[in-house]
């Protein structure tokens, strides 16, 4: 059994339009009414191991294009009590679960399988590489993803996933990109059922709250059309079991009180989970850029444990040389901590190695977070220099590191070169 046909067995639409019809069509639009239900098989592209599952969901004779209020007759109340014996009784499926996707490099997660996340940021925060960074780990595990871009182009997102290593065959194949440039109707319910339908992605990127709305003539700053969009959206393939990030744009006017996203709060109070990110760095071609990651909501309560102080839970790296780009989900670095000792290998491995590239130095061992403050300081106290070489930044050592000479550099407040 697939979602699939889960789906079909359950009667519930997964993006029922305002009229209340159901839609089991492909992304062509097509009327499976004037096709007949008996080739639900060919609509639905099942494989040979779902055809006897195919074959009794056609028997049933689903109502296609019955109102829905003629198929709540036939299907329980949400007004009806939740049972809530599976919870008490421990049964993990009815648990809410911990997040599965976007591995930290410790190996906890931030993204939870069917909620919300909401992203914002300023402009540079490098929100889009955020996504772009877990829409890969899905392609390597396996998966389908589908990115909804109202705010740039196919040619960037390409670019950026082959730069982040994915394989142009599983691109092609499962990483699903749509631009929209008119209003999600029901064409555009019934291309986005398809898709879910017969790929399941287990991760959908809504790229850009704002230009969204603005399809479908909504305001930023009304609460209630922006509800009504998260319903019709969002929160539709939360209900498939999706994870979905929504990236927003940090308000200009955002304060101490009020540093959320853009606008009306229906966003932020209808999404699940909420990261800030916030650029100490800006990631470019042939750069190394930092961003940090602040939780400031968590309805599963999974991820609040892992933050530290303000929410930060943890620091995102980008590499970029040669063309391609490394992201990595560092934990934030330990107030007060001084890592002398990887300061002084990394030295030694500068010394032994001239011309070493950022990403040979992050392959030696130890934590990542604190592999960046080593050579930082490094280079900041005059131990190690870096040029530019091509698109590669290679580091050169000035003179070894020892602590007596670190400790001379302290008094005097200068560097040591």
């Amino acid at each position: 059994m697939n979602d699939a046909t889960d789906h079909l067995a359950n009667n519930s639409p997964l993006l029922a339009p305002p009229s209340g019809r159901y839609i089991v069509a492909k992304a062509t639009p097509v009327d499976p009414i004037a096709l007949g239900f008996e080739h639900a098989e060919t609509l639905l592209r099942l494989t040979p191991h779902d055809r006897e599952r195919a074959e009794a969901i056609t028997a049933q004779r689903v109502a296609v294009d019955m109102p829905l209020q003629e198929v709540d007759e036939q299907t329980a109340s949400s007004w009806s009590p939740v049972d809530l014996g599976p919870i008490l009784a421990g049964d993990p499926t009815a648990l809410e679960p911990a997040p599965v996707f976007l591995e930290r490099e410790d190996g906890e997660h931030l993204i939870y399988a069917g909620k919300v996340h909401l992203v914002s940021g300023r402009p540079e925060a490098s929100k889009g590489w955020l996504a772009m960074a877990a829409s890969a780990e899905r392609l390597r595990a396996g998966e389908h993803v589908l990115y909804v871009d109202f705010e740039d182009g196919p040619a960037v997102a390409v670019e950026r996933m082959l730069a982040l290593g994915a394989a142009s065959a599983d691109i092609a194949e499962r990483f699903h990109y749509v631009r929209p440039s008119e209003a999600f109707d029901e064409r555009g319910r019934q291309a986005l059922e398809g898709l879910i339908v017969e790929h399941a992605p287990t991760l959908a990127v809504l790229d850009g709250l704002t230009d969204a709305l603005g399809l479908e003539g909504l305001s930023t700053d009304s609460n209630d059309e922006v509800s009504k969009w998260m319903r019709d959206l969002p929160e539709a393939l939360k209900r498939r079991g999706v994870a979905v990030l929504l990236i927003t744009h940090q308000a200009k006017a955002a304060t101490h009180s009020d540093p959320n996203a853009l606008g009306a709060m229906a966003s932020l109070r209808r999404s699940d989970v909420h990261y800030r990110l916030v650029a100490e760095k800006a990631f470019g071609r042939g750069l190394t850029g930092r961003v940090k990651v602040s939780e400031r909501k968590d309805r599963p309560g999974h991820v609040k444990p892992l933050a530290g102080n303000g929410g930060h839970v943890a620091d995102m790296v980008g590499v970029s040389e040669d063309g391609r780009m490394s992201i990595t989900l560092e934990v934030p670095s330990v107030a007060g901590f001084q890592p002398t000792e990887l300061r002084r290998q990394i030295s030694e491995a500068i010394v032994d190695n001239p011309g070493m590239t950022v990403r040979a130095v992050r392959a030696l061992p130890g934590r990542n977070a604190y592999k960046t403050d080593a050579i930082e300081y490094l280079i900041g106290e005059g131990f190690v220099e870096v040029r530019a070489e091509g698109a590669a930044r290679r580091h050169y050592s000035v003179r070894p590191y020892t602590e007596q000479a670190a400790e001379v550099a302290a008094d005097q407040g200068l560097p040591v070169a």
